[in-house]
This record gives C-alpha cells, sequence and structure tokens, in this order.
C-alpha cells in the first residue's frame, strides 16, 4: 500500500529522498495548520535536526511524496528519533510523517550549516512564503566541524 509522505526537513529536497528511497512520485506543496517546525531534535551528529510540533496558530510547510510500504520502512531507518504519525490534511487526506520521540528547547541544539542550507534550498524552490523563509534564514547554526560530513550532504546537489 502506497503512502502520502509529508515531508518539511532536509527531505524537501527531491534529491535527498530519492538518494535515501529511490524513484518517489511528487505530489506537490501544502501547508499544516496548527503545527510549527522547530530545530529542537538531536541528530545523531551532535546538530538539530528539523521537528514538527502541534502549536495552535503556527504553520509548517511541506511536500508531500507518494512512497510505497518498502519505501516507508527504508524511511524508518534513516529516520531514527522520530516516530511517524498520521496527518489529516485538508484537501490532501491523510498521510504519515515524522516527530522527534525527545525534544529539547530550541535553544539547546543548533543545526549544522549544511543542513539548515538543505532546507532553505527546498522551501525556495518550492516557492515557500518569503516570511517562512525569513525563518528559516533567521535560524542559528553552527558550522560542522567534519568537513568530510558537509561535503558528502551537500554533494547530493551537484549533477
Amino acid at each position: 500500500m502506497d503512502h502520502k509522505y509529508f515531508a518539511y526537513g532536509s527531505n524537501l529536497i527531491i534529491e535527498r529522498i530519492t538518494e535515501r528511497l529511490g524513484k518517489v512520485k511528487f505530489l506537490g506543496t501544502t501547508l499544516m495548520e496548527n503545527w510549527c517546525l522547530r530545530f529542537n531534535k538531536l541528530g545523531k551528529d551532535g546538530s538539530g535536526k528539523c521537528n514538527i510540533i502541534e502549536s495552535e496558530g503556527e504553520f509548517v510547510y511541506g511536500v508531500l511524496y507518494q512512497i510505497s510500504l518498502r519505501q516507508k520502512e527504508k524511511l524508518d531507518a534513516f529516520e531514527t528519533g522520530y516516530k511517524t504519525i498520521c496527518l489529516q490534511i485538508p484537501n490532501v487526506g491523510k498521510c504519515v510523517s515524522y516527530t522527534a520521540i525527545e525534544i529539547a528547547d530550541d535553544s539547546v541544539y543548533a543545526p549544522y550549516d549544511w543542513y539548515r542550507e538543505l532546507v532553505l534550498i527546498g522551501a525556495n524552490r518550492y516557492g515557500f512564503p518569503p516570511t517562512y523563509i525569513a525563518m528559516l534564514e533567521k535560524q542559528k547554526i553552527v558550522e560542522d566541524p567534519d568537513g568530510t560530513r558537509r561535503t558528502k550532504n551537500l554533494k547530493i546537489l551537484k549533477p
């Protein structure tokens, strides 16, 4: 059974998701009301990663992909520290996404520069509103001390 998957972080970029899962079907962009984006999930590399949490009056922009059950299982393996959630998005229907199992205050974990860059590239590519992009740009970042990891993660953007 196929799933609609709501991506909001580094998986916004089709190159990232296809590197992980193989070919997926892009379904479009969407807005999730009463949820917000935070960088409050601790990644395996010690940096902050994107997370969504319920928050009245806020919103998260994302993209929708159609993925197979097998691809969902592969994605679960990449998304360690997250749990699958079911979302009901108006005019879209039921979607799966991920939220962090454990979170911290936003000021505790800053994302690496390359990670925020991937999220920003996706947001710009899909025409998310300027205010949303400005929010992402204001996110405090730290330079990744591992240059090899930075190069590897940004390499997906090069043809």
